[in-house]
């Protein structure tokens, strides 16, 4: 990562890298993320994950990917 780039910012929403990557389906950014340790757990303004996310996608595979990081399971939105 470059130097000086904050990878933990968020836009308006609450959203940060991991919800944005998740809800375009990025499966390469998100294993990149997941491999920089990036925080699983973190809610947006309305208390959603990225696992709620791709819960809302319906896509399996990056449920799969974000659980197997060790994305908590309880964490229900507002």
């Amino acid at each position: 990562m470059q130097k000086g780039i904050d990878i933990l910012s968020t836009n308006q929403n609450g959203s940060n890298a991991l919800h944005i990557a998740v809800k375009k389906e990025n499966i390469n950014v998100v294993q990149v993320l997941l491999d920089i340790k990036y925080p699983l757990n973190y809610t947006k303004n309305n208390g959603v994950t990225a696992l709620g996310v791709a819960a809302y996608k319906g896509n399996i595979w990056l449920l799969d990917m974000l659980y197997r990081a060790g994305a908590d399971l309880n964490i229900t939105s507002k």
